[in-house]
């Protein structure tokens, strides 16, 4: 009962949208819960919803990844600042950029596949904006047609 009404009152605050934001932090709390059970020393690290989020865009999940970048859109909405942490990781930047020329669709139907195919690139396109200060594109293979593939095609 406290998990739930934690749920409620955190992705409330957050304004996340009503058809995920319940999920989004069980997924947290999960996340956290199984970490400390296994290690209670990162307790003591700085892990924040903004972290763990940055950290799902590194997930070999589509579906992972599309949860990282919906929460993190979210929060950059609200004035949360990923940069330090998505700049300093290569790994999530790359993520990002791949994200943004993607066409291919995931294990799902065609067509769920293809909105969150659509999805994912408009959330990487909004946090690579975001971001577009910080990150120099000659140090990422491909970013340069990724981001022209956007001028391309219409999301």
């Amino acid at each position: 009962m406290c998990e739930i009404t934690l749920s409620v009152s955190f992705s409330e605050q957050c304004m996340f949208p009503e058809e995920w934001h319940l999920k989004s932090v069980r997924k947290y709390l999960q996340f956290t819960r199984k970490k400390c059970a296994r290690d209670p020393a990162p307790l003591t690290e700085k892990r924040t919803f903004l972290s763990y989020a940055a950290g799902l865009l590194e997930s070999e999940s589509q579906e992972e990844c599309l949860w990282g970048a919906r929460m993190l859109d979210r929060l950059m909405k609200d004035g949360e600042d990923a940069s330090s942490i998505i700049l300093r990781s290569k790994t999530k930047i790359q993520s990002l950029v791949d994200k943004l020329g993607s066409t291919q669709t995931g294990s799902k139907s065609e067509s769920d596949g293809n909105n969150d195919n659509i999805e994912m690139r408009v959330l990487a396109t909004r946090i690579v904006a975001h971001l577009a200060g910080g990150i120099q594109l000659k140090h990422f293979p491909g970013a340069i047609q990724s981001v022209s593939s956007l001028l391309e095609t219409t999301v």
